[in-house]
């Protein structure tokens, strides 16, 4: 199904956590931070069943070299309050 885990973008995917819950529209929020990395393709923000923020995304990039790069914001102050990014591994895989 299209929910399979696609890790072949692990590479060019981080995942961005520690984010203020009373973010207004993440996405449009996170990207012209991310997109200071490089071409950005999509920002995914995690919702929970009720519709609130739960203060996570995932960022998918166009390159590896600007995932890379993202993963050098990690501890960058959003709002006032350290996000942190990590690579997107499948922990199974490992």
């Amino acid at each position: 199904g299209s929910h399979m885990h696609d890790s072949s973008k692990d590479s060019i995917t981080v995942f961005v956590s520690n984010l203020p819950y009373s973010m207004q529209e993440p996405d449009t929020k996170l990207r012209p931070l991310f997109e200071a990395c490089g071409e950005v393709v999509q920002i995914r923000p995690i919702f929970s069943n009720r519709g609130d923020f739960r203060g996570y995304c995932y960022v998918e990039f166009k390159e590896e070299k600007s995932a890379l790069q993202a993963l050098e914001m990690d501890r960058k102050s959003v709002e006032g309050r350290p996000m942190f990014v990590s690579p997107c591994v499948d922990k199974s895989k490992n």
